[in-house]
């Protein structure tokens, strides 16, 4: 009974320190995982970021081409009041 309890024994210390050995693995493999998923979350992030910029972006030259759309029909209205206030000037200036 004593060499089967010795090799039973030696047999469980085998495998406790396999488990050991694979659990240290693991943990190795898990840190890994754990730094490529910090980094993965950082660039996702910083992609967002990025978006939102070129977003900004966008909404700045859509602004920009509505005002220049409009610049021509003020500049219309400009000359036109101008050239409706001359012929009344010259009007009453021509009446008298």
């Amino acid at each position: 009974m004593g060499d089967t309890y010795c090799s039973n024994h030696e047999m469980i210390k085998e495998n406790i320190a396999e488990l050991n050995k694979v659990q240290k693995e693991f943990e190795i493999r898990l840190t890994a995982v754990e730094k490529r998923s910090a980094v993965s979350d950082e660039q996702i992030k910083m992609i967002f970021n990025i978006l939102n910029e070129i977003k900004g972006s966008i909404n700045t030259l859509v602004n920009k081409f509505d005002e220049i759309e409009r610049r021509p029909s003020s500049l219309i209205w400009a000359v036109s009041g101008t050239v409706i206030g001359a012929l009344i000037v010259y009007a009453v200036l021509g009446i008298r």
